[in-house]
This record gives C-alpha cells, structure tokens and sequence, in this order.
C-alpha cells in the first residue's frame, strides 16, 4: 500500500478523512517482540480521529509488524492495520507513532 502524496499546497488537513482531535485516552499496545515474545507497553494518544490515533511510544516497532491497541478502561481492541514512526526525543528514545 502506497503512502497518499502530500498536498501540493502544504496543507495536509486537506487530505484527512476526519478531524483531529488532541485527547488523551490511556492504551496499552501490544506486540511480539524479536523472540516472539508478546511485549506490551502503557502508554497515551496524542490525538484521535475517526480513523486513528497518535500516540509516544518508547517500544520500537517495524513495518509490517503485528500491532493492537488496547483501551485501558473498556478493554476494546483494535488491530493496527498501518504505522508510521518518528523519533521525536532521542535522549528518552520515545517515539511518535500514527496509528
């Protein structure tokens, strides 16, 4: 799956399906680690919409990889179906991840 081209404008809200919305909702994400092991980490999003959320993770995570997203007050899940990643913070390596 291709990544959607940024605007020409600059102006990438354009493009987006729904709103943003800053809301933080305590998640836990869960993985399976390189010994496939399940790893798991507590965490919060940054942002919500009706398609996603973005939220710090300090779990690294790979293209491609089996993610799930856990509402830590309901208990609902959801598969990650797509992810992208940047480090925002080298010295405490946490990450910004759209999920």
């Amino acid at each position: 799956m291709g990544a959607i081209p940024p605007s020409s404008r600059g102006d990438n809200d354009a493009q987006r399906r729904s709103q943003r919305v800053m809301l933080k909702v305590t998640v836990v994400v869960l993985a399976q680690g390189s010994d496939n092991k399940l790893v798991s980490e507590v965490t919060r999003t940054v942002t919500v919409n009706a398609h996603g959320a973005q939220v710090l993770l300090g779990l690294t995570v790979s293209i491609g990889q089996l993610l799930t997203l856990r509402h830590s007050g309901t208990g609902e899940e959801c598969r990650v179906e797509w992810c992208i990643s940047a480090l925002i913070n080298q010295k405490s390596e946490k990450w910004e991840s759209n999920l």
